[in-house]
């Protein structure tokens, strides 16, 4: 099973220039894009490509703790509790593994996120 990692995520980010972004975050910068994306960019692959490398469902809970406002959230973490399907919740845990690793990496060399997007 190919996964998404948080070392793998910010090493994406810093080889190919582009600036972390998430449906409530992103910065000044519009050369953006999501960690699929940026893992993408840096394989050389396009996303759709990269997507097909993971599990069925994985992606979409990737996705639900990479953009949600607030992943944690008693709405949210009920949602993923009653999902049955296992690659989901890996997806989802790893999601929410990056997005921390990307918060702190990118905001300790001067990226400041943006909420009011």
């Amino acid at each position: 099973m190919n996964r998404v990692l948080p070392k793998d995520v910010v090493h994406a980010y810093r080889t190919t220039g582009l600036i972390p972004v998430r449906l409530v975050w992103t910065t000044k910068d519009e050369r953006g894009g999501c960690a699929i994306d940026a893992l993408a960019a840096c394989r050389n692959v396009t996303t759709d490509e990269f997507r097909r490398t993971l599990e069925e469902g994985y992606e979409e809970g990737f996705l639900l703790a990479w953009d949600a406002d607030d992943p944690q959230s008693r709405k949210i973490t009920t949602k993923v509790n009653l999902e049955t399907r296992v690659f989901y919740k890996r997806g989802y845990a790893d999601g929410l593994l990056c997005r921390d690793a990307v918060e702190k990496a990118f905001t300790a060399t001067g990226i400041v996120a943006i909420t009011d997007v």
